[in-house]
């Protein structure tokens, strides 16, 4: 009992202070983030975002084999040697350079199928990233592992400044496309030298084929996974690029950049830290099923009242970008509702791995896909619209095969679900009220500015007083995890 106490008391210490730095390093990272893709926003046009986003497909089918699959085999480990870091140090290193030079290589060939000129040169520019990434990855595994994650924060953070303000000046002086080329060409390089700077680990050259077969053994389900993963977001890009052009895939993915930086603020603060802490509980029950149960309440309800207001506001939201983004309104106002049940299958994923089997997560991807390509296929002439209510369609009919796998691994209760998410979803109908009532009162008396800011602070008080008077308790516990996790500048205790 006493073991069990300690133990618990121990992971919660080593979580707070693991989500108080991955909350710096995700709040501030998207901070930066959205200042810098406002200012692109407004200075490039649909069509270079779009070229952009066409040029990513390909260098972004390179990392899915990086990084995160010799990442996971090294976090996930509970004992690492020397010859392992080393060992996937090469490993990832060799794959990475590899398969640069193969995408370069045939980058001609791709600018020839979706007949753009300039796409050729956008790829082979953004492998430079690519090459810089693989020099990381191991640092990044070595930190994450050891819940260092203030080392991580520092890093990523300095780096987005140092690309950002490259980025934004660029921009401004008319470069074009290529001011998000060397964005994340200088962010890499900034990132991966502060990383080198910090983590202290110095590769040598120790090659064990024993341990690569491990490594890759382990890693290869991330790299399955990762594949189908790559599929679900970006077949939908490919698909645009390739059947309506780059300026409408310009549109889609502005829409989509807004919606991918809201759940980076949503769930990965939390979900940076759930696949070490799984794993070094998966042999406790009742530790993982307790943590479980937390993270699920609290994410809910961060997650269903901010894509609320992301729906509802997505008009005055898009139109801060510039006129020219008025197209993405509609494709931002659909995507919002695939919010909520994104960050719970995304927990999900999370438990499913740190308890040993990534092959169910990969397969878990593989059926989601399957059913995307197949949406897309159906409507991918009818429009970006139909593409974005595919999309979201899809994420709702496959959640249940995700709920089933947990449920397999470790028995959960419904009643203790609904019950940690009916808070959520009881305050968001209290967001809804007060938006309607602002938009029916407010909209053609107030600029966009305006009413946005107003719109957000009511939608605030209503949650925060249904909260206050509904779930009390619930309500407490959520703002003493606030102040836990947030660093100690902002809260200081008397």
């Amino acid at each position: 009992m006493d073991e069990e106490k300690i133990s618990r008391n121990s992971i919660r210490k080593k979580a707070t202070a693991s989500v108080r730095w991955s909350t710096v390093q995700n709040w501030g990272n998207q901070f930066i983030v959205l200042v810098v893709f406002f200012f692109l926003a407004r200075y490039l046009s649909p069509q270079e975002f779009g070229l952009i986003a066409l040029s990513e497909v390909f260098t972004n089918f390179i990392q899915i084999f990086l990084n995160t699959g010799v990442a996971n085999a090294l976090v996930q480990r509970k004992t690492i040697t020397e010859e392992h870091i080393n060992t996937a140090f090469w490993l990832n290193l060799f794959i990475g350079v590899f398969l640069t030079i193969i995408l370069v290589i045939f980058a001609g060939l791709i600018g020839k199928i979706f007949d753009q000129p300039k796409l050729p040169l956008v790829i082979r520019c953004l492998s430079v990233s690519i090459i810089i990434g693989t020099l990381k990855g191991v640092h990044q595994a070595l930190l994450t592992r050891n819940l260092l994650f203030k080392k991580l924060a520092i890093s990523t953070t300095v780096a987005w400044i140092a690309g950002g303000i490259a980025g934004i000046f660029l921009a401004i002086k008319g470069f074009g496309i290529w001011s998000i080329i060397f964005l994340q060409i200088i962010k890499n390089t900034v990132e991966t030298a502060i990383l080198w700077s910090l983590g202290g680990y110095r590769p040598k050259l120790m090659i064990s084929k024993k341990h690569a077969k491990a490594i890759f053994s382990f890693g290869a389900n991330f790299m399955g996974l990762n594949f189908v993963i790559f599929f679900n977001k970006r077949i939908i890009d490919l698909l645009i690029g390739y059947f309506l052009g780059t300026t409408i895939l310009g549109y889609y993915n502005i829409a989509f950049r807004i919606f991918n930086m809201v759940n980076q603020l949503v769930i990965n603060t939390v979900n940076t830290i759930l696949l070490p802490l799984f794993a070094r509980i998966q042999s406790h029950k009742s530790l993982v099923n307790e943590l479980y149960y937390k993270v699920i309440q609290l994410s809910s309800i961060i997650a269903y009242p901010i894509f609320l207001i992301l729906a509802t506001l997505a008009p005055q939201i898009i139109r801060l970008f510039g006129e020219q983004w008025n197209n993405s309104v509609p494709v931002l106002q659909i995507v919002a509702f695939a919010g909520p049940i994104y960050t719970i299958t995304f927990i999900n994923s999370s438990l499913i791995i740190s308890l040993g089997k990534p092959n169910w997560r990969l397969l878990f991807g593989i059926i989601t896909a399957v059913c995307n390509i197949a949406g897309l296929l159906l409507v991918i002439k009818l429009g970006v619209i139909y593409i974005a209510l595919s999309f979201v369609l899809i994420k709702y009919l496959v959640a249940p095969i995700s709920f089933n796998m947990v449920h397999r691994l470790n028995p959960l209760n419904l009643r203790q679900f609904i019950l940690n998410s009916a808070p959520a979803v009881l305050g968001s109908i209290a967001i809804f009220l007060t938006m309607i009532s602002v938009k029916y009162f407010l909209t053609n008396s107030l600029s966009s500015l305006t009413l946005l800011a107003i719109s957000i602070l009511l939608c605030v008080l209503s949650y925060t007083l249904s909260m206050r008077l509904l779930f009390p308790n619930t309500l407490k516990k959520t703002l003493s995890v606030v102040r836990d996790i947030m660093p100690n500048f902002i809260f200081r205790r008397a």
